[in-house]
């Protein structure tokens, strides 16, 4: 990791999730001088603010349903409470504590952490703009962008953090709802109909594609459609009236109401819940960087260059 006058690389990363901290420790490890810029959290805020907190909050719905199907089981019947203020603690334990392992073990490598956000000047100078608003220009050999990806907002979803969420806001949220909507039917999307069904909230998925898991086998979604069902849970396809309809699972209406938000694509459908979450495809987090739109992303370094070959 050494240039060919014999002088260390400097490898300036741009986001400190996964991606840039496994490459900072491992940079770091072959001799260079790294530098990692991250305005948010050390070690990713997808990883450590959506997948962690929504793992740990479906063990807690596994658990409660457990606890539901103790009467089964030849046991008495408990009946179990959701405790918000409890399982925030718990989630925020885990994320402080993965948080502090990837500081502490980069630190430990000598990799400069920088809290703020990065702008590319050219291609070997990056601006880094700290918290407290003052900028430093950083010289490098080597500029990767890690920045990864934030929830995307359609534009008729005013986000507030109380009726309309994202991710962000839902591990968990202020309050449970007793009817929540959630919007896309990903990986994300179902992971919430089944935490927030385990709680006993009532969940309504509005599906945009042919199927949840869009891309997936359809025989799997169907399978998975079928079980919400049974669980109480409404599946609303929100399709254009071109758009053919996988017959894989009965397709239940929502009810209307004349005072309920309205969901775009959807004139005969009105719904009105009490908390609505939106999960749209992220977008990735690449805006006031220096990169110009349409134009290809500065050349990024082959890793056997960075043994200064």
């Amino acid at each position: 990791m050494h240039g060919t006058q014999g002088t260390r690389k400097r490898f300036v990363i741009i986001g400190g999730g996964p991606g840039g901290t496994n490459c900072a420790t491992y940079a770091a490890r072959f001799g260079a001088d790294v530098t990692l810029i991250e305005k948010d959290i050390v070690g990713g805020a997808a990883h450590l603010l959506d997948c962690i907190p929504s793992k740990a909050m479906i063990a807690t719905g596994g658990a409660m349903s457990m606890m539901s199907e103790a009467a089964k089981m030849g046991l008495a019947r408990v009946d179990v409470e959701l405790d918000f203020d409890a399982l925030r603690t718990r989630i925020g334990t885990i994320t402080t504590r993965l948080e502090s392992s990837v500081s502490s073990l980069l630190e430990s490598q000598n990799v400069r952490l920088i809290n703020g956000t990065g702008r590319l000047v050219d291609d070997h100078h990056v601006e880094a703009t700290l918290a407290d608003g003052s900028t430093t220009v950083l010289e490098a050999d080597v500029i990767l962008i890690s920045t990864g990806s934030r929830p995307r907002i359609p534009d008729w979803a005013a986000i507030d953090g109380e009726r309309l969420l994202t991710t962000r806001h839902a591990y968990p949220p202020p309050e449970l709802p007793e009817h929540l909507i959630v919007i896309g039917s990903g990986v994300t999307g179902v992971e919430f109909v089944h935490m927030f069904n385990s709680f006993g909230s009532k969940v309504t998925l509005i599906v945009s594609r042919q199927q949840v898991l869009p891309n997936k086998d359809p025989e799997v979604a169907a399978v998975l459609e079928q079980s919400f069902l049974d669980r109480a849970c409404d599946c609303s396809w929100v399709l254009a009236p071109s758009e053919p309809r996988w017959p894989t699972a009965e397709c239940r209406s929502i009810a209307t109401t004349a005072a309920s938000p309205r969901v775009p694509r959807t004139p005969r459908h009105r719904l009105d819940p009490e908390h609505r979450r939106s999960r749209a495809r992220s977008g990735r987090c690449r805006d006031r960087m220096g990169l110009r739109q349409g134009r290809p992303q500065p050349p990024l370094e082959r890793a056997a260059h960075l043994r200064g070959g």
